[in-house]
């Protein structure tokens, strides 16, 4: 039994194929293990009676000898070999989907026996959710058994743990994303999980609650609690659990180590305590924790909570750059666009590298002899030689060296402005810029991006992004947004389409790049400036090194259609609303950088 056989080095890998493909293992010491039956083992057979030396030459390979080989899929999260397109021929390949809900539930009953029937059940109906999540393309990460078998075990020896600290080693990654966290609260809350704030911490491991708390100067103050052994903060509680936002009921607590907001406690938001991981004022009373009482801190408590400050500030200096108006007005924007996003964050997340470099590839049946393999000729193996090639970057791996490069042309003409009122084609456009923005964020490492717009004005009028440079911040995202708003309100008439996909085409060209696309944006509105779409098919084929894409926004469906089928096959889409710009892009990507065969 071979596992995790994606994770094997090339070597090994035809060591496999050349044992189960042709019967034969050539061993270090000069021996070969041939089938049952081999002719070798015939022709020997005689000599090694008179010679019992020679019938070591050859091993035979014993009749019921099978080789069962595990594997994981290609791509994201695992990051192994395509073992199936290299060795799949040679094996009866069998997919292993997770089980049924019953066997699921005998399985986390064996692991968890002590822990109640309904949370296993609970717990398989949401991992069962998730994974259609995944076949979907909401979410990327692969729930499998095995992560819901680590919950249940920590809930075995662990019986008074939360259900989501339990399950916090799981979803916390996913969690921090804020782009995934939506969809992924979603599905959590319908099976019973983080259905308060305190326990969507919890869930998250770290994270900053409401800073806005304020305690309500007509609250019935009888709720008030001060800790009895702590009121004066001279005797603080121990941490409970590590540092966190602390839970939120709208009284003062003195003392204690639960609730935000409090003062001369321990391990929450608050004024006056110890080991909280930021100041927090409600207008509660101050009571202050003596600095001795403040040492001695653990550094594991310590880091969290430094963390969990350093990840309060950087929220708050985002929320102080972007006034409240824009914040509305950017989540409106990117609020018709989110689910495409996390789509198409999924299908990036799964992407390998194109580029290829020629190597010696060894262990071939053809090619000059490889001295390193003399010994292997002399035994018997065919695959003794080597030659210069490309190796297979689908199956092993290769490593990306340079960005793709992208370039999106956007039309800002001034009929974006005119008819948006009828067919909303700016505010799909700006919608669109968001979805593009959003999406590759993160991504900078693989994904360089260039982003100008054309009009009246000219076929760059607006440089919006430049390589190396994009934007960081919802705020500078918007600015983009509004700016290409501004320009079709004011640019001067007509279109400078055909000059503005010459240029983007020829400028990418001249950059470095493991690959080179241009995305033009347009709103199909050709035929009223007269554009021949064949000159255009033939100027975005010109190039060999660039491939080049239209994607049309706009409700004309009838010239989007004369369009596209006047353009190369598979170079022109059609996007009548923005539910389709994740499957549009996809798609192209799909057929031209992302490899999902």
């Amino acid at each position: 039994v071979v596992d995790e056989a994606d994770k094997a080095p090339l070597e090994v890998v035809c060591v496999l194929k050349s044992l189960a493909d042709d019967g034969e293992l050539a061993l270090l010491d000069g021996r070969t293990i041939v089938r049952s039956g081999d002719a070798r083992l015939t022709a020997l057979s005689s000599e090694a009676a008179a010679n019992s030396g020679n019938s070591c030459e050859f091993v035979e390979m014993h009749p019921d000898f099978r080789l069962l080989v595990l594997a994981n899929r290609p791509g994201f999260p695992f990051l192994g070999n395509d073992f199936y397109k290299v060795c799949g021929d040679v094996f009866s390949c069998h997919a292993i989907d997770n089980p049924d809900i019953e066997s699921e539930i005998d399985l986390l009953k064996s692991v968890g026996p002590d822990v109640p029937s309904s949370i296993l059940v609970q717990l398989s109906l949401l991992f069962t959710e998730l994974r259609e999540m995944v076949e979907m393309g909401q979410l990327s990460y692969p729930y499998s058994t095995r992560e819901l078998v680590k919950v249940v075990a920590h809930l075995q020896k662990f019986p008074s743990d939360q259900l989501e600290a339990a399950a916090a080693g799981i979803f916390s990654f996913d969690m921090y994303d804020l782009r995934k966290r939506k969809a992924l609260l979603g599905v959590l809350r319908r099976h019973g999980m983080a259905m308060t704030t305190e326990s969507e911490n919890v869930l998250v491991g770290r994270s900053h609650g409401d800073m806005n708390l304020k305690l309500e100067a007509d609250r019935d103050k009888t709720k008030d609690v001060a800790r009895p052994d702590n009121p004066d903060g001279t005797n603080p509680p121990d941490i409970d659990g590590g540092p966190k936002h602390g839970e939120w009921d709208g009284a003062e607590h003195i003392g204690g180590n639960r609730f935000a907001g409090g003062s001369g406690g321990t391990g929450t938001a608050g004024l006056g305590g110890r080991w909280g991981p930021y100041r927090l004022d409600v207008g509660q009373k101050l009571v202050m924790v003596p600095e001795h009482l403040k040492r001695n801190v653990d550094k594991q408590v310590e880091q969290q909570a430094k963390q969990m400050a350093d990840e309060a500030y950087a929220k708050r200096l985002q929320e102080i750059k972007m006034s409240l108006d824009e914040s509305k007005q950017y989540e409106k924007l990117r609020a018709a666009v989110a689910t495409q996003i996390q789509e198409m964050k999924v299908a990036l997340e799964g992407h390998e590298a194109k580029e290829r470099e020629r190597v010696w590839l060894k262990q071939q049946t053809h090619g000059e002899l490889d001295d390193g393999r003399l010994v292997d000729g002399i035994t018997g193996s065919r695959t003794i030689y080597q030659r210069r090639g490309e190796p297979d970057g689908d199956v092993f791996g290769l490593s990306q060296k340079l960005p793709k490069r992208i370039c999106f042309v956007l039309d800002i003409s001034g009929s974006m402005y005119t008819f948006n009122r009828i067919d909303r084609r700016l505010q799909r456009l700006m919608e669109t810029v968001i979805f593009i923005l959003e999406s590759f964020s993160g991504f900078e490492q693989k994904y360089d991006i260039r982003m100008v717009g054309h009009s009246g004005s000219g076929p760059e009028a607006e440089r919006l992004v430049e390589w190396g440079k994009p934007p960081r911040t919802e705020r500078e995202r918007l600015l983009i947004a509004k700016t290409m708003e501004a320009h079709c309100q004011f640019c001067h008439s007509g279109d400078h389409t055909l000059e503005g996909t010459r240029r983007a085409i020829a400028e990418i060209a001249t950059h470095p790049a493991d690959e080179r696309l241009v995305f033009i944006v347009s709103d199909a509105d050709l035929q009223r400036y007269n554009i021949d779409v064949q000159a255009w098919n033939r100027m975005i084929l010109k190039e060999p090194s660039v491939k080049a894409y239209v994607v049309m926004i706009s409700n004309n469906v009838d010239e989007a259609d004369r369009i596209k089928r006047t353009l190369a096959p598979g170079r022109g889409h059609i996007c009548a609303d923005t539910a389709s710009l994740a499957v549009t892009f996809k798609q192209i990507f799909r057929d031209s950088m992302l490899r999902d065969d």
